[in-house]
């Protein structure tokens, strides 16, 4: 159904310059579309990682209810046994006794 849980991706370093120092005049034009392709790449690689950390949580949260299910049911066998356990018991003292 959902992925298998792996690590994220390692997140790339942000190249541009004219984010990380604002200069005094207008960058040339080359500059600010490779900054608009760079921003542009890393909104697409967050909103994968977001997909992914999302796919991942439904992941674990189905693994938890399948764990809870079954663990209920355990529980329920366990009791069930004793009661078994404990009807067969009072028959066979029952047959000592008689």
């Amino acid at each position: 159904m959902s992925s298998s849980l792996v690590q994220f991706p390692t997140v790339h370093p942000f190249r541009s310059q004219i984010v990380k120092s604002t200069p005094d005049t207008v960058p040339p034009t080359e500059e600010l579309e490779t900054l608009q392709t760079d921003l542009i790449e890393l909104r697409r690689l967050t909103l994968e990682r977001a997909k992914k950390a999302d796919d991942d949580l439904r992941t674990i949260e189905e693994s938890m209810r399948r764990l809870k299910e079954r663990e209920k049911g355990k529980a329920k066998l366990v009791e069930k046994m004793k009661r078994e356990c404990a009807s067969l018991f009072c028959l066979v003292l029952a047959d000592l006794i008689a």
